[in-house]
């Protein structure tokens, strides 16, 4: 994908324009990937670095737009009928030039007013639809309507596709209806789902990788790590702040934890402690608690990450809330990119527009305590993103659930 589809990463993350207090980010934010401590320039950036890698939203496709076209309305996805091209596609746009194709319509593409992302029509009108006919996920059916569409249904197998606005149906269960691994469809391979009439649901968590048995066999949860017992979450890759009960593999909420949920050694039982949870002694009073700092920009999702921008002036210290495991970084063209997972929440995040100058946490798989500095904020020079990315000082922070889920307001301990 090339650099000026960047922006589809902003357009679909917000309709409205990404304005961050004097600091808008209107063009690039950033996927899974990870480029490991090397800096890139703007033309070497290739498609394995850009938002929207990981997603199902269709590759823009560059063009040559006749000289009569009719000028964008700014970043966004506009009907071809709005710019004298196709009506039955939905274009690209990157302020006022036409970037390329977005997606290919069944019909007349649909113009919403006053907004910067058109829809296309549902197939058939609408009705319940795969995925793969309206641009979601092939493994789910959703409901469309005017256009716009809302996940309704896992399917155990592939969803097959109809003719009508109600025709397409989930394909039937492998083995026929019953209990499956998820790593059966793609799913969680550490959930035990029930298939009924190709519908999938959730049965169990398992502690551990869901154990697939021969066709015909129902599938099981492992048996519990020392029997059936009580488990913190975070040894058995679940919610860190839960204790469970596992009986027979199969774990279930025992209790939330106000604090932290203590691992005991194998063979007796864990528990929740009252203390102060873990972290909140190391952070450094002199160094600015930015959870609780005034949000400029969303949150808003994009590309599966909820994107939001928080005031910092240039090299503000950004500290770790909690104790963090750093699980990758690399320099991009919008600064330096640390993402971490948090050790208290377990809930991953990342920096962006940090220093590529200033890399204080750089050792993967390593916990940093609470209060470490991770580095410095910028988006105020070329390095963080000025100029493409950014127009001024300030701190991106994504997280995968909603920003206030992974960081609540909240004044904490410090020294």
């Amino acid at each position: 994908m090339r650099l000026s589809l960047l922006v589809l990463a902003c357009v679909l993350g917000s309709a409205a324009a990404c304005v961050d207090g004097g600091a808008t980010e209107g063009e690039g934010r950033p996927d899974d990937a990870s480029v490991e401590t090397t800096t890139v320039d703007d033309a070497a950036i290739d498609s394995s670095d850009q938002p929207g890698t990981d997603s199902d939203v269709p590759e823009t496709v560059a063009i040559d737009a006749p000289s009569d076209a009719g000028a964008c309305k700014g970043l966004g996805l506009y009907c071809g009928s709005r710019l004298g091209l196709d009506p039955t596609k939905l274009y690209t746009c990157n302020d006022s030039k036409i970037v390329g194709v977005a997606r290919t319509c069944s019909g007349k593409c649909i113009e919403v007013a006053d907004s910067d992302e058109d829809l296309c029509p549902c197939p058939n009108g609408d009705g319940r639809y795969c995925g793969a006919r309206v641009g979601g996920d092939p493994a789910y059916l959703y409901d469309c309507k005017a256009g716009k569409i809302t996940q309704a249904t896992h399917c155990g197998g592939k969803c097959n596709a109809g003719t009508t606005a109600t025709s397409d149906t989930c394909a039937s269960c492998p083995s026929g209806n019953g209990d499956y691994c998820g790593t059966t469809f793609g799913a969680d391979p550490n959930k035990l789902y029930t298939c009924t009439s190709g519908v999938l649901t959730v049965k169990a968590d398992c502690g551990a990788k869901c154990v697939v048995k021969p066709p015909g066999t129902p599938d099981v949860c492992p048996a519990c790590p020392s029997g059936d017992g009580k488990y913190c979450g975070g040894s058995v890759g679940l919610d860190p702040n839960s204790l469970y009960d596992c009986k027979g593999g199969v774990f279930t909420v025992a209790q939330k934890c106000g604090a932290t949920c203590y691992v005991a050694p194998a063979g007796t039982a864990d528990y929740c402690t009252s203390a102060a949870p873990p972290g909140g002694a190391g952070l450094l009073c002199s160094n600015v608690q930015w959870w609780n700092s005034a949000l400029t920009y969303g949150p808003y999702m994009s590309y599966g990450w909820w994107d939001t921008d928080i005031s910092a002036s240039p090299g503000t210290k950004i500290q770790l809330r909690h104790d963090s495991k750093l699980t990758k970084h690399g320099i991009y063209a919008w600064g330096w990119m640390p993402e971490f997972t948090d050790q208290v929440t377990g809930q991953r995040f990342r920096y962006l527009h940090l220093k590529p100058s200033a890399q204080y946490t750089t050792e993967i798989s390593k916990v940093y305590p609470a209060g470490t500095v991770v580095g410095l904020s910028g988006g105020d020079t070329k390095d963080t993103g000025l100029g493409t990315y950014s127009t001024g000082a300030h701190l991106c922070v994504q997280t995968l659930v909603e920003y206030r889920t992974a960081f609540p307001k909240g004044v904490d301990a410090c020294k």
